[in-house]
């Protein structure tokens, strides 16, 4: 009973985080990929609900113009956190792709 809740509960866990090199070495960059993309999931998942939090305060702020203006600095924030937090991800993941192929390149050349 234990196994088949388990095994459901791996198939509903994106690929990039299951340790699915079982035919392939789990290189330096793969586990810096894999800890990158986890951490950009997790600041992402955070500032859209931050993001929904200032929302609703906007929502129910009651006219009062100090906490609109303060709700939407927030929402201001989460929007700048997605952005920055997905473009960190992208930069990273493209400069560790980049030096794997290189690494490896030289190493079938030598």
């Amino acid at each position: 009973m234990i196994g088949r809740i388990s095994n459901g509960l791996l198939a509903a866990v994106p690929n990039w985080l299951q340790s699915s090199y079982v035919g392939e070495d789990l290189t330096f960059a793969k586990l810096v990929q894999n800890i990158l993309n986890l951490l950009v999931v997790i600041v992402v998942i955070a500032a859209v609900i931050y993001l929904i939090i200032n929302g609703l305060k906007f929502v129910t702020s009651g006219g009062d113009a100090g906490k609109a203006q303060e709700a939407q600095k927030g929402i201001t924030y989460a929007i700048i956190g997605i952005v920055v937090a997905v473009a960190a991800g992208l930069v990273v993941n493209f400069i560790l792709n980049k030096l794997s192929t290189n690494i490896q390149e030289n190493a079938l050349t030598e």
